[in-house]
């Protein structure tokens, strides 16, 4: 992916914004030019609860919108060795959700692909099981 690319301008944005002093870990590909993904966000456990993914979330989302770049990600709770500190799905989903991301979210599901356009306005719904 060349440099000069929006995805990879905003790449290394979010890589420098994070390292910045940060206690979460930020993994994002390009998928192209105008497209991305979130391969990991996590907050270092000692650090739960405190707001930091959502400061990331926030920059993130703020740059994607300035730079017309598409994000997408998939919603997938992780076990965390003090069982307060984890997510299930709905919570996960509602996270992403209030930042604009949409997708398929089914009860029963283990993870949720979920995508943000730019600008996008939070509106997720979550479909009722098929009985």
């Amino acid at each position: 992916m060349a440099r000069s690319t929006p995805s990879a301008k905003l790449i290394t944005h979010m890589k420098d914004y994070v390292s910045g002093g940060l206690p979460v870990r930020l993994a994002l590909e390009a998928d192209s030019g105008f497209e991305i993904s979130i391969r990991r966000l996590a907050t270092f456990p000692d650090h739960l609860r405190q707001g930091y993914a959502t400061e990331v979330m926030t920059e993130l989302c703020r740059m994607a919108d300035r730079l017309d770049v598409t994000i997408g990600l998939e919603a997938l709770p992780e076990e965390q060795d003090e069982p307060e500190g984890e997510l299930d799905l709905d919570a996960l989903v509602a996270f992403y959700a209030k930042f604009g991301f949409t997708g398929e979210a089914t009860f029963g599901d283990e993870s949720a692909w979920m995508s943000r356009e730019p600008n996008a306005r939070p509106s997720l719904q979550r479909q009722a099981p098929n009985h």
